[in-house]
């Protein structure tokens, strides 16, 4: 089960993603955390449970992750996300190189994840 998150949690992602938007930035071997980060943000605030429509028939997981999309769609623009890869292409070119290894890395990753073979 995932921990319960706090205001410094929100801030701290919030600060991330302003990070991420800047295109002067140098974060290279960091975007791999960086896009895992951004991944879970996702999901969270993608997750559909709605197969399930009484959340009185949610079991103890799905419940709390619920709260936490629910939270985190309060909290976090989804734009910004957004932003964070549009913004990528303003990038000089180490910056695209490691941006793009990372997120290759992390795609493969849950690909694996989800799919094992």
């Amino acid at each position: 089960m995932h921990k319960d998150i706090k205001e410094k949690h929100l801030q701290a992602t919030k600060t991330l993603l302003q990070i991420a938007t800047n295109p002067n930035n140098f974060l290279k071997s960091s975007w791999g955390s960086i896009i895992e980060c951004l991944s879970r943000i996702d999901y969270f605030v993608n997750l559909n449970i709605s197969s399930k429509r009484d959340t009185r028939e949610l079991d103890p997981q799905e419940s709390h992750e619920l709260m936490i999309g629910n939270l985190l769609r309060s909290a976090i623009d989804p734009n910004l996300i957004e932003l964070v890869f549009s913004k990528s292409s303003l990038f000089v070119v180490d910056e695209i190189i490691a941006f793009i290894s990372n997120l290759c890395a992390i795609s493969e990753y849950l690909y694996l994840l989800f799919y094992p073979q």
